[in-house]
Formats: C-alpha cells, sequence, structure tokens
C-alpha cells in the first residue's frame, strides 16, 4: 500500500497512516540489518489495529 502519498487519506485516517509507516520503516531497517523486530511490529500493529477502531467507531454517518 502506499503509505506516502498522504494526498489519498482523510485527515481523521493520518494517525493510522503515520503508524503503519512507522512500522513498515522498522521491518525495511531490521531487513538491512538482519535484526528480528517482530514482537515490536505486533505491538504497533495492534496498536494499529485499536487506533483504526477507535477512529471509525466514532463515525456518523
Amino acid at each position: 500500500m502506499d503509505w506516502k502519498n498522504k494526498a489519498l487519506w482523510l485527515d481523521f485516517e493520518l494517525p493510522i497512516v503515520e503508524l503503519e509507516e512507522r512500522i513498515q520503516t522498522l521491518q525495511d531497517s531490521a531487513a538491512v540489518r538482519g535484526m528480528d523486530v517482530s514482537d515490536e511490529v505486533e505491538k504497533l500493529r495492534a496498536k494499529s489495529r485499536k487506533l483504526g477502531k477507535e477512529i471509525f467507531d466514532k463515525l456518523e454517518p
């Protein structure tokens, strides 16, 4: 997914996009260094899911 093109996202989605960018950066950096960051990635993904739920639960039609 193209997280970098923030023009594609609505303002309320940006915190999720920024968190997903952090996850991707962490994974890319770890791959170059040969590090296992799976625990940290899972924590960040859980945070992203929770944030997404909080944001989208507040939306009204």
